[in-house]
């Protein structure tokens, strides 16, 4: 969501920086290459094993696999993965107050209930990622106010987005400095403490460019988020000269051919599959935007992003496979607060899988998981076909609005 507002950013060193990985849990390996070798998440908690009979592909009609070019024909073919995509979470006074209610304490907070529906779908996947739009406090300190758009969750927020099965989320948007860099740093502190990977701007000259590295069974899912605004007012790419390296995360200023550098040393640096979050478009526009398309065609044509998903429109957008590779143009949202135009939020899950072959090439398909907000408690309800046939149709009729973008339910 889209306000005026400016934000004062704490005196920090400038610079621009390569990419680094966010340590968590014990058991990762440190991917070599990156700048601070520190471990990323494991996918080891989740069922998903990523082999490409898992339930996130297809081998018949829309959801039959194709492959696409690129890659080293004499490298060690990395076993396939199965990542689990999903829209927007934003926490507002209203989605905490029902938290709160759910734990009969007050101060005390309990999201899980509001994920449980969909949590068997996640865990599910062998990689989860979600979009964060809400700054985070480890001490549930200065929380969001009613009717403000200055978003300051509690902690327990990371707690159920673990509890749910996510293996990774990113912060890249324009909620990212809602309180500034100590927010963002408050923020980071929360990740690491949940053992939830994290992706998106860091807070100093030697984090300034995080990227999640999951660990799925002996393959390495990375996470790489960019946004077109980090305070809501800058959208044209630039960054205080305090905190330079904050350009990293914003794609007016790296365009295509930086978020392409970045992934090509994210594969370099040992992962085996690419995944880029964009946060781009506009709100509550149905169709993308020719930026958005642009970008994606620039990105998937290279071999080394295999996967771009969108956040921000708070709608669900059309897909494309570009190249054998998907683009998710937005998601929606998987849990936002209610407005007067979308009483109940909509978002998608979508369970893709990247398979590479040898010679290099990668095969993909993708179900998808048709989700609502439900006012009562703020509940992520699954909208199948049994529940709203007719509900669940317009969504795969809005998917398919572009005639290339293979998909079938995911059950």
């Amino acid at each position: 969501m889209l306000r005026v507002r400016h934000h004062l950013f704490g005196p920090v060193a400038a610079g621009l920086l390569t990419l680094v990985a966010l340590a968590g849990c014990a058991n990762s390996g440190a991917i070599p290459g990156l700048d601070s070798p520190a471990s990323g998440t494991s996918g080891a908690g989740n069922s998903g094993s990523g082999t490409s009979g898992s339930a996130g592909a297809s081998s018949s009609g829309s959801g039959s696999a194709s492959a696409s070019s690129g890659g080293d024909p004499s490298a060690t073919v990395a076993p396939a993965v199965t990542v689990g995509v999903t829209g927007g979470v934003l926490v507002d006074a209203v989605i905490r107050g029902a938290a709160e209610a759910n734990t009969g304490a007050t101060g005390q907070y309990d999201f899980t209930p509001m994920f449980a529906p969909v949590k068997g779908y996640l865990r599910g996947s062998g990689a989860a990622i979600c979009h964060l739009d809400s700054v985070l406090s480890p001490d549930n300190l200065d929380l969001s106010i009613a009717g403000s758009t200055t978003y300051n969750a509690p902690h327990q927020v990371a707690t159920a987005l673990t509890w749910a099965g996510f293996t990774t989320c990113d912060t890249a948007s324009e909620h990212a400095l809602d309180l500034g860099m100590d927010g963002l740093a408050k923020t980071v502190t929360v990740f690491s403490r949940e053992g939830l990977g994290y992706a998106g701007p860091g807070t100093t000259q030697s984090t300034g460019h995080r990227v999640a590295l999951t660990t799925v069974g002996d393959a390495t899912v990375a996470d790489l988020a960019y946004t077109y605004s980090l305070d809501g007012t800058t959208t044209n790419g630039a960054a205080p000269s305090t905190a330079r390296w904050l350009r990293r995360s914003l794609y007016p200023a790296v365009k295509a051919e930086g978020i392409i550098a970045d992934a090509e040393a994210a594969r370099k640096a040992g992962a085996d599959y690419v995944v880029v979050s964009m946060h781009w478009g506009e709100e509550s526009a149905a169709n993308p935007t020719q930026e958005q398309t642009d970008l994606a065609k620039a990105l998937l044509t290279n071999a080394a992003v295999d996967l771009v998903i969108g956040t921000h429109p708070n709608a669900i957008q059309p897909c494309q496979r570009i190249n054998g590779k998907y683009v998710f143009y937005s998601l929606g949202n998987l849990l936002a607060p209610p407005t007067a135009t979308a009483p109940s939020p909509a978002g998608l899950l979508a369970r893709v899988s990247l398979a590479r072959q040898p010679g290099g090439g990668l095969a993909t398909t993708a179900a998808v998981l048709p989700t609502r907000v439900d006012p009562t408690g703020f509940v992520v309800r699954p909208v199948t076909a049994e529940d709203d046939g007719q509900a669940a149709q317009q969504v795969m009729d809005t998917l398919g609005l572009f005639k290339d973008c293979p998909v079938t339910p995911l059950s």
